[in-house]
């Protein structure tokens, strides 16, 4: 089987004197129409536009969430599959064995974080799963801390803050 060498993940101090630790693309894949800090580049006017440290972390993290176990070809296990709780009990029970997943999964595939708490509450009357994770960010210049709040429900999860 084929593996993935992951360093740059583990990265902890800025590179080339650039203030930020981590990038990342916005997930969005909008345009700017001024100069992406801190690369000169060669197009004059517009470039994607990036996402630094937090917002970078929260991006691995949002794809974590939407990505199914087996997506990726050269890492099968990355993922979680939420989606499967769907067809589960909204209950206590089901949110407890959602929330064990989110841990086992974040601890594994997002080294630059560490995982203060989950929580998963179910909403029984409208049969959806309320997510709020609180992460710490050790790695920075200055700890940090990261809350990503998200909604399960039969059309997928939304992420919100």
């Amino acid at each position: 089987m084929a593996t993935i060498n992951l360093a740059s993940l583990s990265r902890r101090a800025p590179v080339n004197g650039t203030p930020f630790t981590y990038s990342d693309l916005e997930l969005d894949m909008k345009l700017t129409n001024t100069q992406s800090y801190p690369v000169e580049s060669t197009l004059k006017k517009k470039d994607v536009v990036a996402d630094y440290d937090l917002g970078a972390i929260k991006n691995s993290i949002v794809n974590l969430f939407t990505t199914i176990p087996g997506e990726k070809l050269l890492n099968p296990e990355y993922g979680l599959n939420l989606n499967q709780y769907l067809f589960e009990p909204c209950d206590e029970n089901t949110a407890q064995s959602m929330a064990d997943a989110i841990f086992s999964q974040v601890s594994y595939f997002e080294p630059r974080v560490e995982v203060e708490r989950i929580e998963v509450n179910a909403k029984m009357d409208k049969q959806e799963f309320e997510i709020t994770l609180g992460l710490r960010v050790p790695f920075l210049n200055n700890v940090r801390t990261l809350n990503v709040r998200g909604l399960l429900n039969s059309t997928g999860i939304q992420f919100y803050n």
